[in-house]
């Protein structure tokens, strides 16, 4: 039911930015609204394709994004670090019996 949900959002968000950018409002909040609808539309749209990957995703990997994210937001300049350190768990990860 989850991805039926993910995917009818992405298809009301991508709706109203279409008939906004037809619409052609004056409103300067109206132009802000219309990205913001087509963006996250977007994004909701491709995580409702790989919604079955997603769910398949190791448990470690929804704690450590968030976390890498926030230090590289912090501090840009470790990207040269922790990418190639995810990845590496990521790869050598233990394998399941």
């Amino acid at each position: 039911m989850r991805r039926h949900a993910i995917g009818l959002i992405a298809i009301v968000l991508l709706v109203i930015a279409v008939i906004m950018q037809i619409g052609q409002w004056e409103d300067p909040n109206a132009a802000d609204l219309e990205s913001v609808c087509l963006r996250i539309g977007a994004v909701m749209a491709v995580i409702w394709l790989a919604y079955d990957h997603l769910q398949r995703a190791p448990a470690w990997l929804w704690w450590a994004l968030p976390v890498l994210l926030i230090v590289l937001a912090r501090r840009p300049q470790w990207l040269l670090l922790l990418v190639p350190l995810v990845i590496a768990l990521a790869i050598l990860r233990p394998k399941k019996r």
